[in-house]
């Protein structure tokens, strides 16, 4: 239950840690939201892989096949209000870094920070990352994360990219728990 609230938290994490401060090239953002480039376009079937970050132990792993289709944000807009994020996207490679602070009750603080750093060569995909939580103060004090491991394969060159538009997180990293965790206030 941990890992389905705080991963989401990342990316988002979201969808592992590149360094604060990466600017976003504006041809692929939407104002200040990182997108997916057109050479991302694609049904795609990617796995993730989760785990531990202290013991190394396999926690989880998710198959997933679904559309990447380009000019969609990487982070979710619903996240861009909670986390603060920077990153890059470009023919090639995408990566994203993500923290963030709540505090689901007085005096009590929960930090995360989460990131992912992947690349493309032709139809394969990627990636490694993490995320991690620290919570402090007048709760129980938690300190716990998982390494992300992303591969993936481009199925097909076509992509259902009709409709209201999803985010690169939802597609792929997509965990229920997070709406009612974002929903608690700062």
């Amino acid at each position: 239950m941990k890992r389905k609230i705080y991963f989401a938290l990342l990316l988002t994490a979201a969808t592992g840690l590149i360094a604060f401060g990466v600017s976003m090239p504006k041809d692929k953002t939407t104002g200040d939201r990182l997108t997916v480039p057109e050479a991302w376009r694609g049904t795609w079937e990617v796995t993730v892989s989760y785990r531990d970050h202290a013991t190394g132990a396999l926690v989880a792993t998710d198959v997933t096949t679904a559309a990447i289709c380009p000019g969609e944000p990487i982070v979710p807009s619903l996240l861009g209000t909670q986390l603060h994020c920077a990153g890059d996207a470009n023919e090639s490679e995408m990566g994203v870094s993500c923290h963030a602070k709540r505090s689901p009750q007085p005096g009590c603080n929960v930090f995360v920070e989460a990131g992912l750093e992947s690349q493309r060569d032709g139809d394969s995909w990627s990636g490694n990352g993490n995320w991690t939580v620290k919570v402090v103060g007048n709760c129980e004090h938690l300190n716990f994360g998982e390494d992300i491991a992303v591969t993936g394969r481009r199925v097909s060159s076509a992509a259902a990219c009709d409709g209201v538009p999803a985010s690169l997180i939802h597609r792929f990293f997509a965990h229920g728990a997070l709406v009612s965790v974002l929903e608690r206030g700062n």
